[in-house]
């Protein structure tokens, strides 16, 4: 009963929330990556911004766009695979 009737429908917004909180992630490993001093791509940002090389700039915000895209579209894609009743 559980399986069939409760799960599909509580996974459903389980999964939207946890690709948006995968956005919120992405976008705040510029401050972890700042505070800490851990390289990665969020220190290039913040290097790029200071240095002001918008080259730099422009390429980690579109990588990271197109990152939070790729993260949605798969929590959507994933939704209508559980729920037939979804469409995309």
């Amino acid at each position: 009963m559980f399986w069939r009737h409760v799960l599909p429908n509580a996974v459903i917004p389980a999964i939207n929330l946890l690709a948006v909180n995968i956005g919120w992630l992405i976008g705040g490993s510029v401050v972890i990556e700042t505070v800490f001093s851990i390289p990665g791509m969020g220190q290039l940002l913040v290097r790029g911004i200071f240095t002001r090389d918008y080259m730099v700039v422009q390429s980690v915000a579109l990588v990271f766009a197109c990152a939070t895209v790729v993260v949605n579209f798969l929590a959507d894609i994933l939704t209508v695979a559980i729920d037939p009743r979804v469409e995309l």
